[in-house]
């Protein structure tokens, strides 16, 4: 897959990309809408403005950063991760449910994936989280985004992080910052970020780069 600088254009039915090593895939998952049918560990929703950020913690978020749309989140483990077989790879595998009106465009402006001793952290940037394991933005990157699955709870994008990233402690808290709306706006509900249920995707990535199947093959996996 070719390198990126600016705007990924991911609005489009079955595209993807490859980012700083990750992989993102435009979804359509075959599951009932609702927040509560999948495993989410943080909401966002745009309050005052039109992009919103945040993070996910088990702390007591400052008023500061709910005014910034953060509004929920909850710790995770690298071991509550599933991994992810994707062209002899390992992933770890997160989706995005976008939730807007009107154009129904959404721009993911950044993303971040730190790792910590305890989940309670809170403030970000935070210097206690250390350097990102992930940036998606390093470069300038952004991306363009659809909400083509309506519904809380039915993602629209899986983005898969290396699992060589999060090392081998599964016990290790794992903060996902986000940044949504910066160049297209956030106009409706929360977005939520969830955890995918691993396996392996079939076809494998040389498959899919030829048949541009990235909304398909995210359905068909096998089950470890």
């Amino acid at each position: 897959m070719p390198a990126y600088s600016g705007m990924i254009d991911l609005s489009s039915v079955g595209s993807s990309a490859q980012v700083n090593g990750a992989i993102f895939l435009q979804i359509s998952p075959s599951i009932p809408a609702g927040s509560g049918t999948w495993n989410s560990f943080l909401k966002l929703q745009a309050k005052t403005t039109t992009n919103e950020m945040g993070y996910n913690t088990n702390g007591s978020v400052p008023n500061s950063d709910k005014n910034k749309g953060l509004k929920e989140g909850k710790a995770i483990q690298v071991g509550n991760i599933p991994i992810l077989i994707y062209g002899g790879v390992a992933y770890r595998e997160f989706c995005l449910d976008v939730s807007q009106n009107n154009s129904g465009f959404l721009s993911l402006d950044q993303l971040k994936f730190h790792l910590a001793n305890t989940g309670n952290k809170v403030g970000y940037p935070n210097s206690e989280l250390g350097p990102a394991i992930f940036d998606l933005s390093v470069t300038g990157n952004w991306i363009k985004m659809k909400d083509r699955n309506p519904g809380n709870g039915r993602a629209d994008l899986a983005v898969l992080i290396p699992s060589s990233l999060f090392g081998s402690d599964n016990a290790k808290y794992v903060y996902l910052f986000s940044e949504l709306g910066a160049n297209c706006n956030a106009d409706n509900g929360y977005e939520e970020w969830g955890i995918g249920t691993g396996g392996t995707l079939i076809p494998e990535p040389a498959t899919l780069a030829i048949l541009g199947l990235g909304a398909a093959v995210i359905a068909t996996r096998r089950k470890k």
